[in-house]
C-alpha cells in the first residue's frame, strides 16, 4: 500500500496531509497538474519570449475560431455578464474582473491541446510577471493594454465579430510579450525582493494559498537569485526547514513539485542536500502526451494546433540578431502534439 501511494504521490495525483483531519487527498485536477508542470518547465528552461508569443498567438487563433463557431446563447450571456462588471476606464486592477474570460472561451473551444498550450503559456507569463524588473508605475501601466485587449476579444466574440477578435488578440500577445521580456526570469537576473508581493497586490488570486506553495515559491526565487546554475546547492533539509520555519512534511511537499519537473534533486548523506537540476524534456513530453490521450485528443485537433503554430511562426519571421534562436520550446510542443510518433 505504501509503495502504491508513493507512486501516486510522485505522479502528483495525491498528497499526504499530517495532523487532525489528515490522510490522502486528491492533489489537483490532472489538467491543472500537467499545465503547471509544462509552465514550470518553460520557466526554468528560459524559453525565448518570441517562442512564447508564437505559442500564445497560435492558441489565441484556435481559441477564437473555435469559440466563435461553437458559442451558444448561454455562453454569450455569460460573457456579457463578465463584461458588465468591468469598470471604465480600464485600470491595472481591471485584470482581476477579466480573469474568467479566457477559461470560459477555452471551455467553449473544447480542444484539450489548446487548453494545455494556452494554459501553460499564460501561467508561465503570469509567473514571469511575479518577478518583473519594471518600476512600480511602469509595471502597473503594462497591464492596461493586456486588460483592454482581453476585454476587446470578449466584446468582439459577443458580437460575432471574429476579425475584430483577432485584431485584439494581436495586441494582447504583444502586451504579454513585453511583460515577459521585462521579467527577471527571462533575463536570468536576480529577482526584486518585493516583486512578488507587488504582483499579489495587483492580482491576489496569484498568492500561494498553502504554506508548502509559499515555500516552493521561495525556493524558485533562490534558484533565480543564484543564476540557475545546475548542481548548485540550495541547502540541506535541516537548513531549509530552519530558513522557512517549517516542519519536514511541509518542506517535503514543497520539494516534491520541483523534483517532479526536474528543477531540483534531493541527495542524501554527506555532502547531500537540495541541489539545482536540469528538467528532463522527455519526462515533460511523456506527461503531456499521457494527459492528452486521457482527454481523448483527436488527430484533427492536434493538427489544428500544429498548423496554427506553423502559421504564427511564419508570420513572426526569422529572429533578429538580438533575439535567441527559436529552438527551446517549439520543438518540444510539436513532439507533444505528434501523438502518433
Amino acid at each position: 500500500m505504501r509503495e502504491a501511494l508513493c507512486l501516486l504521490e510522485e505522479g502528483g495525483l495525491i498528497e499526504s496531509r499530517r495532523g487532525n483531519g489528515g490522510g490522502m487527498f486528491v492533489a489537483s485536477l490532472p489538467s491543472t497538474m500537467v499545465i503547471t508542470r509544462l509552465s514550470n518547465y518553460i520557466d526554468f528552461m528560459g524559453a525565448p519570449a518570441a517562442e512564447l508569443s508564437i505559442l500564445l498567438a497560435a492558441s489565441d487563433k484556435v481559441m477564437i475560431d473555435r469559440a466563435a463557431s461553437r458559442m451558444k446563447a448561454a455562453d454569450r450571456r455569460e460573457l456579457k455578464e463578465i463584461l458588465a462588471s468591468v469598470e471604465s476606464p480600464v485600470r491595472p486592477e481591471t485584470i482581476r474582473s477579466l480573469a474568467p474570460i479566457r477559461p470560459l472561451l477555452l471551455r467553449v473551444a473544447g480542444n484539450s491541446a489548446l487548453k494545455l498550450i494556452s494554459g501553460s503559456v499564460t501561467l508561465a507569463t503570469m509567473q514571469a510577471c511575479w518577478y518583473s524588473t519594471l518600476a512600480d508605475e511602469a509595471y502597473r501601466e503594462a497591464f492596461i493594454p493586456v486588460a483592454i485587449a482581453e476585454r476587446d476579444i470578449a466584446t468582439a466574440l459577443v458580437g460575432a465579430a471574429v476579425a475584430d477578435a483577432h485584431v485584439a488578440s494581436t495586441l494582447f500577445v504583444s502586451a504579454c510579450e513585453k511583460l515577459f521580456r521585462a521579467s527577471a526570469n527571462s533575463l536570468r537576473l536576480p529577482g526584486h525582493t518585493q516583486a512578488a508581493v507587488r504582483a499579489y497586490e495587483l492580482f491576489p488570486a496569484g498568492r500561494p494559498m498553502k504554506k508548502a506553495e509559499s515555500v516552493a515559491r521561495h525556493l524558485r526565487e533562490m534558484i533565480l537569485d543564484a543564476g540557475w546554475p545546475v548542481g548548485a546547492q540550495l541547502g540541506t533539509l535541516p537548513e531549509l526547514m530552519e530558513r522557512f520555519d517549517v516542519g519536514r512534511p511541509v518542506l517535503r511537499e514543497a520539494l516534491r513539485g520541483l523534483e517532479r519537473m526536474g528543477a531540483i534533486r534531493v541527495e542524501r548523506g554527506i555532502g547531500g542536500g537540495v541541489k539545482v537540476a536540469s528538467p528532463d524534456p522527455d519526462e515533460i513530453i511523456s506527461a503531456c502526451r499521457r494527459h492528452l490521450e486521457r482527454e481523448n485528443l483527436q488527430p484533427d485537433e492536434a493538427h489544428e494546433m500544429l498548423d496554427a503554430i506553423a502559421e504564427a511562426e511564419m508570420r513572426r519571421g526569422r529572429p533578429n540578431g538580438g533575439e535567441a534562436e527559436l529552438t527551446t520550446l517549439l520543438p518540444l510542443v510539436r513532439q507533444i502534439l505528434m501523438l502518433d510518433k
